[in-house]
């Protein structure tokens, strides 16, 4: 006779746990699931890429068959991500890792004995030009179209160029809500996830500097008048440590007055 041991815990407990386990199961065979027809989408696309080698390139028959592998593999990741049910952090990594490695096979599969239509690095070069020359439109004899359009270049250049600025000083300038005994003080970035959201201003009407960067334009302004501001055109929460915030916001308070 099989005795079963005693469960340990009050019954809400185990309920909860047996839950977890459910929900743990019915994600594995979802994951599953996309797994199999991403797999079963590479080979019908790769069967399409087959027919096109041997001549059957412009069959209506081998397009299907090439959209319906790219479907397969699409259809089964994007109705799970895009669901309404709430999908778990570790499925969305692995629904995620299944779509590039499937994609990234597809591709091989196109021409899996020689480096054909190697695209991405060929842009690759235009963005790396783009980021060393500072302009567009530079030539690229890898592939003379892409300069001609810069869509794919120039935001990755331009995005690359804001996570990976280093950090810069700001500095407090006479006639504002600072003196400028504030001196220098180093804007981190790390607290923004590394991106650097600063920007300049140009004060008119009467508004005088409140903070140069480094190149000494202004990035922030006050006002004296009929009524006051500050402005900052640069994120607080990046200015110095806990300390130079206080003691920026102190200097800010003392500038409003009572």
């Amino acid at each position: 006779m099989l005795i079963r041991p005693p469960q340990a815990g009050p019954p809400a407990v185990r309920k909860a746990r047996h839950a977890a386990r459910e929900t743990a199961a019915r994600a594995q065979w979802r994951v599953s699931a996309v797994a199999v027809s991403a797999a079963t989408g590479v080979a019908v696309a790769a069967a399409a890429d087959t027919a096109g080698r041997l001549g059957h390139a412009g069959a209506p028959w081998a397009d299907a068959l090439y959209w319906l592998g790219q479907a397969m593999v699409l259809v089964p990741v994007s109705a799970r991500l895009l669901s309404r049910r709430v999908v778990a952090a570790a499925e969305t990594v692995a629904l995620i890792a299944i779509l590039t490695v499937a994609e990234y096979l597809i591709r091989i599969c196109y021409s899996p004995a020689a480096f054909t239509y190697p695209d991405e690095l060929e842009h690759w070069r235009s963005t790396v030009d783009v980021l060393q020359t500072g302009h567009l439109f530079t030539a690229n004899d890898l592939l003379p179209i892409s300069p001609h359009f810069p869509g794919l270049g120039a935001p990755w250049a331009g995005q690359r160029a804001l996570l990976i600025r280093p950090p810069r000083p700001v500095c407090g300038r006479h006639g504002t809500a600072q003196p400028p005994t504030i001196g220098a003080v180093t804007l981190n970035h790390a607290v923004l996830g590394g991106a650097a959201f600063e920007d300049r201003i140009t004060p008119n009407g009467g508004a005088l500097v409140a903070f140069t960067d480094d190149s000494a334009a202004a990035d922030a302004l006050s006002y004296s008048g009929t009524y006051k501001v500050v402005f900052l055109a640069f994120p607080f929460e990046a200015y110095g440590a806990a300390a130079d915030q206080s003691d920026l916001l102190k200097r800010v308070i003392s500038f409003f007055g009572p």
